[in-house]
């Protein structure tokens, strides 16, 4: 048993002699790679997804800290079989121990020093109100927009400063490794009050790595992470109180896309930005998915910048062919520390200094992307935004500068649509301010022209910066401040989406007036739900209402409603639906945008066709279909019988593919296929021009259902689009199917169960979608005893194919437990891809 002891204790000594290297051998590296390291940034970082981090920062990591760190402990393996042998074992543990133990301490000390740990922590234990007492709350701001709104462009450049310009242009240096970037600040607003000297702006605490500078230039909040904070990436919300520009944006319906070069999981971004304006995520990943570079290129962090830049001419082109406005947002990454990436482009102006070189490059093609959006048609409509995210991080670029020089982000706001109200005047701003500016620039009137900590800076409001200081500023912000511990704060299941429901209608007795509607899949209820109520109002303002408790749930989590309804309410009604809790509060999942008889579900044709007949035969409406991208096969079976059954003649059986447009009013039925389009011209039957046209041309721009020169068709993506049209009142409906078959099931287990705590651990696997990875994946979970008391999980991604959750709450179960699961995609649609009942 001694023998056994020492053994266990001369293993504990070479651990401690392991890790007190890899702390030593971390710490050098950590510091020497980020010697601007900050204690917020680094406890941020260390909750922050991984995913995507650069290829080759891992290998730097491994060679400067992993390498060394398993030498030693060789070296103290090999020390001990030595010693041991001469029968100095007493000897071989002392030296051991002591070098693990200072090498350990050492690493603290030094860690404590160069992060100024002693002064975060007396910051910490300081609480200031200054955040709260001059946050303006966006989501409690008024806003204008113009009558025409306008398009956004807001490139972040990595690591881009004013320092890199000349000294005489109001930089650090005395060469220019940004010539074009300072000639556009210098033609443009950068805030100077100067024609000859560039500003920029200042990056306070919270804001000096790009996931908080994305964050700071957003939403106008430093990004402060409270140490035990739930780890972010197995988070589903990101400050999900907080208004952002995101936020803003998609109320005012825009199109949103974060286009980067990068694995967007990384620090956080996906969350962020998909939490906070449903921005599509273009990153990396999707552009191997999507076959514009092949899955085997990757470079320094993702793809160059220069292969950016072209996808953003191509991205650009698309969004300004539809008819929302939209934001594009992106990221650079070539001038990511430590020195930068060389690509094709890059020349050798500055010799042996390769950053310098980088910057140059990219400063080339900023202004070459800036002169191709001066031609496009949507430029005249379109604010640009030109930000540094922060300043670099590299070690030994800025060394030699004036220590009393201001480093400042880079900054130039092009094509505003808002004139600076004192253009002699230098301002003195921080990156928090772009965030008002920015919605300025793009013609917003702003309330007290402030937002987050920002303030407008065409506005002749003084910034907080100006008010107090940087430094007494940055003071405040390293405090704690408990307003925004309080924003930060989130429920672990609480996100992913408001409560909603499908809908659909199963029956309607014209002789009995008689509607019977049904009300499943109810998701995302944040309490138990008390009863749900749906009211129908019909186009001469007639209501009809019925609510049921929640206890009525049946076990599928399906509620059937009956209401006494006519005809005109039936079809030409609008039907608003709420799920109410037991608080009392009203969760709204429809909002009276849909015909009663006809609501369905996306791959619910069969159900929308039967009911489509039925109007058909009790009205003098017009149905009007177009197809687009889909496969004859898709109308076959009971979908082509039905079609058969309103008229159309077609025989789908007989084409592998095809365009397909159709108008049906009573007996009369007029229809066309083509091998790629099919197009129909001609009049409703009350003299209403009409153009229907379709392809299956998968680079075509869509299907579209043209009433008097306006489009009502409803989908650019696969599928058929119905258009229901009435003489009397008009288009009064519009649906969109997918007549695909509904795909196959996910494996969903219960493991690692403990009834005592009442925990149960879910494994769901097999996702019958073609990519997983891209997409959130949420559990409903409920109790067969207790369906209203249905909860929404979102699973955490172990992997792109396995997703995991922990369901908290019944410590025994007192009956089987039910989970159905739904992807969610990016535009936060959901649906069903597998469930199951587990006997726990």
């Amino acid at each position: 048993m001694k023998k056994v002891l020492k053994t266990i204790g001369t293993i504990l000594l070479l651990v401690l002699l392991f890790l007190g290297s890899m702390l030593i051998f971390s710490a050098g590296w950590a510091f020497r790679t980020w010697p601007e390291l900050k204690m917020e940034e680094m406890i941020f970082e260390l909750q922050a997804p991984l995913t995507g981090t650069g290829n080759g920062m891992i290998r730097d990591y491994v060679l400067c800290a992993g390498l060394p760190a398993a030498g030693l402990l060789a070296a103290g393996i090999v020390l001990f079989i030595f010693l041991n042998k001469k029968g100095r074992t007493v000897t071989a543990r002392v030296i051991i121990g002591s070098v693990g133990a200072v090498l350990a301490v050492t690493a603290i000390v030094w860690a404590c020093v160069h992060l100024s740990i002693p002064e975060y922590l007396r910051n910490r234990g300081d609480n200031s109100t200054f955040v709260e007492d001059h946050y303006a709350d966006p989501n409690r701001t008024a806003m204008t927009f113009p009558e025409k709104k306008r398009n956004l462009i807001y490139i972040y450049l990595e690591s881009m400063e004013t320092t890199f310009a000349d000294k005489e242009h109001g930089g650090a240096f005395d060469f220019n490794c940004i010539p074009e970037l300072t000639q556009l600040a210098l033609e443009n607003e950068s805030f100077s009050g100067s024609p000859d000297r560039i500003n920029g702006a200042v990056c306070m605490t919270g804001t000096t790595w790009t996931m908080g500078a994305m964050f700071a230039q957003t939403s106008g909040l430093p990004l402060m992470i409270s140490v035990g904070s739930n780890a972010m990436d197995a988070q589903e919300s990101f400050f999900s109180e907080v208004g952002t520009l995101g936020d803003i944006l998609e109320k005012e319906g825009y199109s949103q896309t974060l286009l980067i070069g990068s694995d967007a999981t990384f620090g956080g971004r996906e969350l962020y930005f998909t939490d906070h304006g449903n921005y599509f995520m273009d990153d990396y990943d999707y552009a191997v998915e999507s076959g514009r570079i092949p899955s085997s290129y990757k470079v320094f962090w993702g793809y160059e910048d220069e292969k950016l830049f072209e996808n953003a001419k191509t991205k650009l082109t698309e969004l300004a062919a539809e008819d929302e406005p939209f934001n594009l947002t992106m990221l650079t990454v070539d001038t990511h520390f430590e020195d930068g990436y060389v690509c094709r482009l890059c020349g050798n102006e500055f010799g042996d200094n390769q950053y310098a070189n980088v910057m140059a490059c990219s400063s080339h093609q900023v202004a070459e992307f800036v002169e191709w959006l001066k031609q496009q048609d949507f430029y005249e409509d379109t604010a640009i935004v030109l930000a540094g995210d922060h300043i670099t991080m590299d070690s030994d670029f800025c060394k030699g500068i004036d220590k009393d020089y201001q480093r400042k982000a880079y900054v130039c706001y092009l094509n505003p649509a808002a004139g600076t109200a004192e253009p002699q005047k230098e301002r003195i701003y921080t990156t928090f301010d772009a965030f008002p500016t920015t919605l300025a620039a793009m013609g917003v009137k702003i309330e007290g022209e402030r937002l987050g900590l920002g303030t407008n800076l065409f506005s002749s409001v003084p910034t907080l910066t100006e008010e107090f200081g940087i430094k007494e500023e940055n003071a405040e912000l390293k405090k704690k401040s408990a307003f925004l511990d309080k924003l930060e704060t989130v429920d672990e299941n609480a996100k992913a989406k408001q409560p909603e429901a499908y809908y659909r209608c199963v029956s309607y007795d014209k002789a009995a007036n008689e509607l019977v509607m049904e009300i499943y899949d109810i998701h995302s209820m944040p309490e138990d739900l008390a009863s749900v109520r749906a009211v129908i109002t019909g186009p001469d303002g007639d209501e009809t209402v019925c609510e049921k408790p929640g206890s009525e749930m049946r076990p599928d989590l399906s509620m059937e409603l009956h209401f006494d309804a006519n005809v005109r309410q039936a079809v030409y009604g609008r039907m608003d639906v709420a799920l109410v809790g037991k608080s009392g509060k009203e969760y709204t999942v429809a909002d009276g945008d849909t015909s009663p008889i006809l609501m369905a579900g996306i791959y619910e044709t069969d159900i929308f066709l039967k009911n489509l007949k039925q109007v058909l035969d009790m009205t003098d409406c017009t149905v009007l279909m177009a197809s687009y991208g889909t496969k004859a096969g898709g109308f076959t079976g009971e979908t082509g019988e039905l079609l058969a059954d309103l008229g159309i003649q077609s025989n789908f059986e007989k084409l592998g593919g095809c365009a397909f447009a159709a108008a049906v009013q009573g007996d009369k039925v007029l229809e066309k296929t083509g091998k790629e389009t099919a197009e129909i011209k001609g009049q409703l039957s009350d003299g209403t021009p009409l153009e229907l046209w379709s392809s299956c041309v998968a680079k075509a721009d869509g299907a579209s259902i043209l009433i008097d020169g306006i489009d009502y068709s409803l989908t650019k993506k696969k599928g058929i689009s119905f258009v229901l049209y009435s003489p009397e009142l008009g288009v009064v409906h519009k649906a969109y199917y997918n007549p695909k078959e509904k795909k196959g099931q996910s494996t969903i287990e219960a493991v690692g169960k403990f009834r005592k705590f009442g925990r149960i651990h879910l494994l769901a696997t097999d996702f019958p979608i073609s990519k997983p990875g891209r997409f959130h994946i949420a559990a409903v979970y409920w109790y067969d005893d207790a369906p209203d008391q249905a909860r929404t999980l979102i699973l955490h991604k172990d992997s792109a194919e396995v997703r995991s959750g922990l369901i908290k709450g019944r410590a025994f179960a007192r009956s089987d437990l039910h989970v159905r699961l739904f992807c969610v995609n990016w535009n936060s649609k959901w649906n069903v891809v597998g469930e199951a009942t587990l006997s726990i």
